[in-house]
């Protein structure tokens, strides 16, 4: 139990620091150490040869690592084209577009999303990207615009049954059931657990009450806006709030990191290895030479890392602006990159099974897995930043504890559907709140909001729907209520809310 606290205290830190220094590259490789350091019980050289030698360049060669940058490139070149050459430009001034309001802008991008969500990446990317410039000609609110883009495609990917969800989740599921000795079709399980996705079905009711009613949380408002127009200012002119100090203190901080880790690595070795002679023989060539190869290659990354961020201003702008895509490339890419470095990290330290065993006990209730799963697959997506992460290291593990927790081990009932259900509706919440996603990533520079804002505000709305899916989603399930009851409850509830709480909601 205290090794699985510990391993997620890496994931955290780097979480808060992002959040709070809005620096994400240094944190997120901080975590990663951590993680591996904690993994191979303390040993700082293992854990740092891993980070570089294993974790970065298995990140790097990774085809899935590659297809989402490549992809993020080419409606990046495309967007820039299209803005260069006028073409954009011309649209937004015609006469049917200047006819539009910003409320059918909205309603238009949410259709694309909609027809795109066959792939939750690709939908948010082209969305954000191809109405960036309706944020500033329609005066659509970058608020409004990221929390509408970011929280529609993920929810409705894992409802539909055509999407590219199923190719990885059914085969995964039939093969843990072949393995079970259970005859069931995996689709049937797929299908009857969409009415227990209660957090992608609240979200979307969400989505809908505040497009519908014209009405928005306006919790931290102020707040996001006065940081949106520090953010604005920033990107303007951002060596108005960078000194030359500065630049050096960073560029030290970037530049020596490799080194000052080594040394502190080969400090750790005298002093935990020189008081016992004996252990000196486990300190052999191999050691030495993994550990030098991998400074160098840490040398290399941190010297990169200066390069970008220090020529560009400043890491925190993480944004993609009208005149500097080409200049926010690198950074957004180098973010990418390494977001898809902690989902790796996640499975390494197998987090979910850590996870799993802290909340799940061998004697746990059968009622009690939709729920404790819900909630297992919420923290693990949260902090891997990823939805296969959470799908594919919880659903093997869940399917065989039900299998066990059955009176008949071969049995497939409510409490299958709805344990699946939670899991993928879990992972839907990481997707669209983790700082590691790719969907926050790009959603957040499209929007030109902080780390920070995004974060903020989301938040009204992550937790109504968190909240909603507890009480009257996964309670109900723990009686065995049937789910469109629960879904009806909810829905309820939610448009309560929106409709009478008018200290809470205001027009947008």
């Amino acid at each position: 139990m205290l090794y699985t606290i510990i391993i997620i205290l890496p994931f955290l830190i780097a979480i808060a620091l992002i959040i709070w220094k809005q620096e994400p590259i240094l944190p997120i490789l901080l975590g990663i150490f951590l993680s591996l350091w904690i993994l191979y019980k303390f040993n700082p050289v293992a854990g740092y040869v891993n980070l570089t030698n294993y974790i970065l360049i298995h990140t790097l060669t990774d085809p899935n690592t590659w297809s989402i940058v490549i992809l993020f490139s080419e409606v990046l070149v495309l967007y820039h084209f299209f803005s260069s050459k006028g073409v954009f430009q011309s649209a937004l001034n015609s006469k049917i577009l200047k006819k539009f309001s910003r409320y059918t802008v909205e309603l238009i991008a949410l259709l694309l999303n909609t027809v795109l969500t066959f792939e939750e990446f690709l939908s948010v990317l082209f969305t954000s990207l191809l109405f960036k410039p309706f944020i500033k000609k329609k005066n659509l609110r970058p608020e409004r615009f990221s929390f509408t883009v970011s929280n529609l495609s993920p929810s409705l990917f894992t409802l539909i049954p055509f999407t590219l969800f199923l190719p990885v989740v059914v085969p995964l599921i039939g093969n843990t059931l072949t393995g079970l000795g259970i005859d069931y079709p995996p689709i049937k399980i797929i299908i009857r657990s969409i009415p227990f996705q209660f957090y992608n079905i609240f979200t979307l009711f969400t989505i809908a009450a505040t497009t519908i009613l014209k009405k928005d949380a306006h919790i931290f408002r102020k707040k996001i806006a006065i940081e949106a127009r520090e953010k604005l200012v920033i990107v303007q002119n951002p060596r108005s709030t960078r000194s030359k100090g500065d630049d050096s203190k960073f560029s030290l901080y970037a530049g020596g990191g490799s080194i000052i880790i080594v040394l502190t690595t080969l400090i750790l070795i005298a002093v935990i290895f020189l008081p016992n002679l004996g252990s000196l023989s486990r300190i052999n060539r191999q050691n030495i030479e993994g550990l030098l190869s991998s400074a160098v290659l840490g040398g290399i990354i941190y010297f990169i890392l200066y390069m970008i961020i220090s020529k560009k201003d400043n890491s925190q702008n993480i944004v993609l602006k009208n005149n500097g895509q080409n200049g926010a490339f690198f950074p957004i890419t180098l973010y990418l990159i390494l977001s898809l470095a902690v989902s790796i990290t996640a499975k390494r330290v197998s987090l979910g099974k850590q996870l799993t065993e802290l909340i799940i006990s061998s004697n746990t209730k059968l009622n009690l897995y939709p729920l404790l799963f819900f909630i297992i697959s919420v923290i693990l997506s949260y902090i891997s930043g990823s939805r296969l992460v959470a799908v594919t290291s919880l659903i093997p593990i869940a399917l065989k504890g039900l299998s066990t927790a059955h009176t008949d081990p071969l049995i497939v009932d409510y409490f299958t559907y709805a344990t699946v259900g939670a899991i993928i509706s879990g992972s839907t919440f990481g997707v669209i709140n983790s700082v590691f996603s790719p969907v926050f990533i790009v959603v957040t520079g499209a929007s030109e909001l902080s780390i920070k804002s995004r974060v903020l505000l989301q938040l009204p709305y992550t937790i109504l729907a968190t909240v909603t899916s507890l009480l009257f989603g996964y309670l109900f399930t723990y009686m065995k209520i049937n789910p469109i009851f629960s879904i009806i409850v909810g829905i309820l509830v939610i448009g309560s809310l929106f409709v009478f709480l008018k200290r809470i909601t205001t027009s947008y």
